[in-house]
């Protein structure tokens, strides 16, 4: 049975928890993006620029009382190392109209790259929903006025990652109508190249990276699920990793055992000595939600498999980056622990940890690297009726 894509269920959920801020590893700065008292903020994207080494966020900006209502404006927030803010933009078009928003940072998604001119690439975070995926590129460089300066649409998918490679284009994975998608998009915004993978079942590109190497290949991971009607002991999911050349056609496959996800998809990173690391949710037979890591060469071999992460709720989120000088970190959301920054070596052991507790949201949780420092961008709020709470976007930086 192939589930489309509108029939796919997605939660979406503020997570409220503890109040009190601890750290193990160390809190370097913190910042809350509040573009007016009266009104709440979301993260929908964002990115960071490594050629100057700043933080942008877009987040949606909507009066109190209202859950961020449709048509929303758009604010661009630029962040330096230090934790200050550059400059508070409220986005308009190269017409000095102001752009709004319908996007969501869950479910069909949004995504968020940097060029290296140090402007900015969207895919789903400005305009209208109904009308399709929005592609667009704002002008951050050189100006003191960033504005929208190329606006396209696509036909509607669902995103789950962006990057930027190494020729100046760049690579986006996520889902349309059953099937994973890949798109390579110019830097004119425009798609230039488009691939489905269909396993027969519901098919959903998860995490891409770029492999270190000099040849440009990809390395793509995802999950096919099949869901019976019928019997939901039929019901069954597989994870794969695929690795793509600079031609974009898959030269190499794997396939290991999955779990039904709900916002837990796989995800992948590159280390700095070549090797891959794919961090997933594995079955479990008691109520515990465990998180394993499998490294892999470049030819897909796998060099080891193993637990890192489990704890006893069953919803969480999680994100994951490869950190200097080796090893890989990663930042989960969970409703009792908040946001926890997990550092591992090549081998995957274990070496710190930070945390943060506070009423953690998933909508437009990022992980980056930026500087030797670890950037968490995520949804936080206060306890009550979500109609009345207030709810902001927070940058910190942590110093692992």
């Amino acid at each position: 049975m192939r589930l489309s894509q509108n029939s796919t269920i997605v939660l979406v959920m503020l997570l409220c928890i503890s109040v009190s801020n601890m750290s193990s590893g160390g809190i370097l700065w913190e910042k809350d993006l509040i573009f007016d008292e009266d009104t709440n903020s979301s993260p929908l994207a964002s990115c960071i620029n490594t050629n100057t080494n700043r933080v942008f966020v877009i987040t949606k900006v909507g009066p109190k009382g209202f859950f961020l209502h449709k048509g929303g404006d758009s604010v661009l927030w630029e962040i330096g190392v230090d934790g200050n803010i550059v400059r508070q933009t409220l986005l308009k078009d190269a017409g000095g109209n102001a752009m709004k928003t319908d996007a969501l940072a869950v479910g069909p998604g949004c995504a968020m790259v940097a060029d290296r001119s140090g402007n900015l690439l969207t895919i789903g975070v400005l305009g209208e929903r109904k009308k399709g995926k929005s592609l667009s590129f704002v002008s951050t460089a050189n100006t003191t006025e960033p504005s929208v300066t190329a606006y396209k649409r696509a036909e509607d998918f669902s995103i789950k990652e962006l990057i930027s490679l190494k020729d100046e284009t760049f690579a986006s994975v996520g889902n349309r109508s059953g099937d994973g998608l890949y798109l390579r998009i110019d830097k004119q915004g425009s798609i230039v190249q488009e691939n489905l993978f269909d396993l027969g079942n519901n098919e959903i590109f998860s995490g891409v990276a770029q492999v270190k190497s000099e040849n440009l290949s990809l390395v793509v991971v995802g999950v096919s699920v099949r869901i019976s009607i019928k019997d939901p002991n039929e019901n069954s999911a597989k994870n794969f990793i695929l690795m793509y050349d600079s031609n974009d056609k898959i030269t190499s496959e794997g396939y290991f055992a999955g779990e039904i996800p709900q916002l837990l998809f796989p995800k992948v990173c590159c280390l700095n000595n070549g090797n891959i690391i794919v961090v997933y949710k594995k079955k479990s037979e008691d109520s515990k939600t465990r998180l394993w890591a499998r490294c892999y060469t470049q030819e897909l071999n796998l060099l080891w498999e193993k637990e890192i992460f489990c704890i006893d709720k069953s919803f969480f989120s999680f994100d994951v980056t490869s950190c200097d000088p080796k090893g890989f970190l990663v930042a989960l959301i969970t409703p009792i622990e908040g946001l926890e920054t997990c550092f591992f070596d090549d081998e995957g052991q274990k070496t710190g940890y930070t945390q943060y507790k506070g009423m953690v949201g998933t909508p437009g949780f990022n992980i980056m690297r930026m500087n030797g420092q670890t950037i968490a961008v995520f949804e936080e709020g206060t306890a009550g009726n979500i109609k009345e709470c207030t709810i902001k976007a927070k940058v910190i930086a942590l110093d692992w």
